[in-house]
């Protein structure tokens, strides 16, 4: 059984450690809700040997004092946020694997996401980010109902990384399409167009951007994206009054 004083070795920031039964200590440190209560933070030895933190459902508990209930989309905030930051779930016991090595970082990137998780200000601003993409998703499914348009489509198989939002297939050509909230999904798109020329592939490339004046997007990057795609929809009203007739038009 890991001993106490070993945690605190470990661990280079003030805490205080109470064992509540055997093999599960639990971690006081000074991280805290916005309400001001202590995260509650959890070190578990398992029945195997292995180590990781968790909160035994504390935090999800918290999340229902802002929310009533987790809808659909609240769901994918939850789950976009846990998968981004590499942390794992079970009935409702978010946990994150660890050793002793790595305890401090481990420690404090578990102690940070809770806080992230349980904050209903970061969540609604993550729900905001990602409305963008549900509401092109929305628009395309609606418009072209009896198109051949298929997404997250992967033209080269040996690159899953450069994924299309939307593919729609032409008889000569194919048309992809990318939505771009932000600088590292519009650098994205640069390197997977250029890869695409490498491989000869036939196809035209269009950008539709959230709110292009308001996206602060990098000079270099606008440079790019322009040299590397074909047609830029500036908003998702440009788009929405002029998609439909380009997109037909390009792949008939």
């Amino acid at each position: 059984m890991i001993a106490v004083e070993e945690i605190k070795k470990h661990i280079n920031i003030d805490i205080k450690i109470k064992e509540k039964r055997p093999h599960i200590y639990q971690i006081f440190a000074p991280f805290f809700h916005e309400d001001g209560d202590m995260v509650e933070m959890f070190l578990e030895q398992t029945i195997n040997g292995t180590l990781r933190f968790c909160d035994f459902g504390l935090t999800a508990m918290k999340l229902s004092y802002y929310l009533e209930n987790l809808n659909n989309t609240n769901k994918k905030v939850y789950n976009d946020i846990l998968k981004e930051n590499s942390l794992d779930e079970e009935d409702g016991n978010i946990f994150l694997e660890t050793n002793l090595t790595n305890l401090n970082t481990n420690f404090l990137h578990f102690a940070e996401t809770l806080s992230k998780i349980s904050s209903l200000k970061y969540f609604d601003s993550h729900r905001q980010k990602n409305i963008f993409y549900d509401v092109l998703s929305d628009m395309i499914k609606e418009t072209f109902q009896n198109t051949n348009v298929k997404k997250d489509y992967v033209p080269i198989k040996e690159y899953p990384e450069n994924k299309v939002d939307y593919a729609f297939k032409g008889k000569g050509r194919d048309l992809y399409l990318f939505g771009v909230k932000d600088n590292v999904k519009a650098l994205q798109v640069v390197t997977s167009c250029l890869e695409f020329k490498q491989m000869g592939s036939k196809h035209q490339s269009i950008v539709v951007y959230d709110d292009f004046s308001n996206l602060n997007l990098s000079k270099g990057t606008v440079s790019k994206l322009l040299r590397n795609t074909d047609k830029q929809f500036m908003d998702l009203n440009q788009f929405r009054e002029e998609g439909q007739n380009y997109i037909s038009e390009m792949i008939a």
